[in-house]
């Protein structure tokens, strides 16, 4: 699994390609490693399906996601942004976005 990391604090599958650099839902691995920058055979998204489907915890959707208010270290193997912003109508919600 050279380019998924699994950070098991936040249940969070990560896309550590140098083309990519973020999450990925367990759901949609077949389709993130089908685009253009990855196209992998069948046989290699099987084996990572099977992968993620060994993880102890993996979020299946933003409400599901364990992320802190406030983070005190970024996430292993993503780059930094400092022109993003995230929503804070209710402590629940994690969306995130760059302007």
């Amino acid at each position: 699994m050279e380019s998924l990391r699994y950070v098991q604090e936040f249940g969070l599958i990560l896309c550590t390609a140098p083309s990519c650099q973020h999450a990925v839902w367990p759901t949609g691995i077949r389709r993130h490693f089908q685009q253009p920058q990855h196209q992998l055979p069948t046989d290699a998204l099987v084996a990572l399906e099977q992968w993620a489907e060994q993880l102890p915890y993996t979020a299946k959707d933003t409400i599901e996601l364990r992320l802190p208010n406030v983070l005190s270290q970024p996430l292993p193997h993503l780059p930094l942004h400092e022109d993003g912003v995230r929503c804070q109508l209710t402590e629940r919600c994690h969306y995130v976005c760059r302007s």
